[in-house]
C-alpha cells in the first residue's frame, strides 16, 4: 500500500513539474519540483497523460466539492479526452465529471485561452447489487439490514435526535445528538428513511433521515481504525450501488469534437470511482 501511494505521489509531483498550473500554490509546487527533477523532466513530459491516469487510478476520487488535486484528474478524466487537454483544461474536465457525478446534471466549461470547450452528461445509470462485508458495534446493533451506497458523506443534524440500535423508533436509543452536530452517514436502510452512522469506518448505530443534511463532504476515509476488539462485528451485508456512466465531449478550436464514456460508482465514503 506504501508504495502505491508513493508512486502516486511522484506520479503526480512529475506531472506538476512539467505543466504550467493554474493556481499559485499549485504553480509553486511546479517549479520547486522541477529543480529537482530536471534529470527526468523530458520523461515526464512525454508521459504526462499516463503519469496522470496512473496517479488518478492509484489514489481514486476522495476529493470534496471541486477542490481537486492533481492526482484525483486521471481518475475522473477518460483515457483519448485527458491526451486532448493541457493539464489546466484536464482539471476543468474532472470537475465537470465531478459536479455531473454527484448531481446528474450536465455541465460545462469553457477556456477562452485554448479555445476548448468540453461538457458532461449522465448517458446511463444502474444500480449494482452486490454483498459487502461491514464491522459494526454488536452492543449496539443486533444486525445490519440491507443498505444502499447512495448518500454516503457527512451530514449535519437540522434537530436534535438520537442514535438507535435499528431502523426505527421502536429501536433503543443509545446516544443522544444534539443540532448542527456532524457525524457520518456510509448508507441508507433499503426501503427506510433511515442512515447508517459509522465512525472510522465501523457503524455506530441508525438515525432518522429527516434529522440529517449533507454538508457535501465525504467521509474521511484516511482515518485509522483502532484495533477491532470484542464489541465490532464483521457481517455480509447486501447492499445497492449507484453507478453513472458520464459522457465527455470537448470540442476543439477548428470544430473537431473528441467523446467518451467515463463510468464511476459511488462509494459508502460519497465518492464517486
Amino acid at each position: 500500500m506504501f508504495k502505491k501511494a508513493a508512486l502516486a505521489i511522484l506520479c503526480t509531483l512529475f506531472v506538476l513539474a512539467t505543466e504550467p498550473a493554474e493556481a499559485d500554490f499549485l504553480g509553486g509546487v511546479g517549479r520547486t519540483v522541477g529543480k529537482a527533477t530536471r534529470g527526468v523532466g523530458s520523461f515526464a513530459r512525454r508521459h504526462r497523460t499516463e503519469l496522470i491516469t496512473g496517479a488518478g487510478i492509484i489514489i481514486g476520487m476522495k476529493v470534496a466539492d471541486n477542490n481537486l488535486l492533481g492526482a484525483a484528474v486521471g481518475g475522473l478524466v477518460a483515457y483519448t479526452i485527458a491526451k486532448s487537454l493541457t493539464a489546466p483544461d484536464r482539471r476543468r474536465m474532472a470537475r465537470s465529471t465531478q459536479t455531473t457525478l454527484v448531481s446528474g446534471e450536465p455541465a460545462e466549461w469553457e477556456n477562452k485561452k485554448t479555445g476548448i470547450r468540453g461538457r458532461t452528461l449522465v448517458k446511463d445509470e444502474t444500480v449494482v447489487e452486490k454483498t459487502v462485508k461491514a464491522e459494526y458495534l454488536k452492543d449496539r446493533i443486533t444486525e445490519l439490514p440491507p443498505l444502499e451506497y447512495n448518500v454516503g458523506g457527512q451530514y449535519r443534524l437540522v434537530k436534535a435526535t438520537s442514535l438507535r440500535g435499528g431502523p426505527g423508533t421502536d429501536y433503543k436509543e443509545y446516544e443522544a445528538l444534539k443540532k448542527d452536530q456532524t457525524l457520518d452517514v456510509v448508507a441508507k436502510v433499503e426501503g427506510k428513511d433511515w442512515y447508517l452512522a459509522s465512525q472510522n469506518g465501523v457503524g455506530i448505530g441508525f438515525i432518522e433521515a429527516a434529522a440529517l443534511e449533507s454538508t457535501g463532504v465525504p467521509v474521511d476515509m484516511t482515518k485509522k481504525k483502532g484495533k477491532v476488539g470484542p464489541q465490532v462485528g464483521e457481517a455480509e451485508v447486501a447492499v445497492k450501488q449507484t453507478c453513472r456512466s458520464v459522457e465527455q465531449q470537448i470540442t476543439k478550436k477548428d470544430g473537431k469534437t473528441v467523446t467518451e464514456i467515463h463510468k464511476a460508482c459511488q462509494q459508502p465514503d460519497g465518492s464517486w470511482s
